[in-house]
């Protein structure tokens, strides 16, 4: 299977290299990548979000509008936790042409590296359209459950590859 690259997609994102790197990191603490397959519906597609408390959330307008006003922000409350507040990204273009070339500038450092790696690579073939093909849904499959898998904790010291 042959995957479109960055360069293919010829996309220049202009963001300033101090909001660039303090993105990734917040990114590296909260943000979360996800491939959403329902087979009923026919959907397949990949997801980013951040969450931070509701107080935060003037940060995760800056995040959308220094990144092309792309996505959207809701609130939401669980259990006795203050109030939050999520920035989502799930618009296929805007994986593509926006979240795809700003992480490859501004790479993560922690586990969620791998995370990246595969859900990037699940962007690519729905961006592609070979998630439509039977090897191509069964690929996007196998990256969906080596995300879940990868997610679990691995004690002290088993940071998941992840590097300093």
């Amino acid at each position: 299977m042959s995957l479109p690259t960055q360069r293919a997609l010829d996309i220049d994102l202009d963001v300033p290299a101090d909001f660039g790197n303090w993105l990734a990191g917040l990114t590296d603490g909260e943000g979360s990548f996800y491939v959403s397959v329902d087979l009923g519906r026919r959907s397949v597609m990949c997801r980013f979000s951040i969450g931070l408390r509701a107080d935060d959330g003037g940060l995760l307008e800056e995040i959308r509008e220094r990144l092309g006003d792309i996505g959207s922000i809701s609130g939401f409350k669980t259990g006795n936790v203050a109030p939050m507040v999520a920035f989502y990204v799930s618009a296929q273009a805007d994986v593509l042409k926006v979240l795809i070339p700003f992480f490859d500038r501004y790479p993560l450092r922690s586990k969620k590296k791998l995370d990246y790696a595969l859900w990037k690579e699940a962007a690519l073939l729905i961006g592609s359209k070979q998630h439509l093909t039977p090897d191509g849904l069964a690929e996007v499959l196998r990256l969906k459950a080596e995300m879940e898998a990868g997610r679990k904790y691995n004690g002290a010291n088993g940071a998941n590859g992840a590097t300093a």
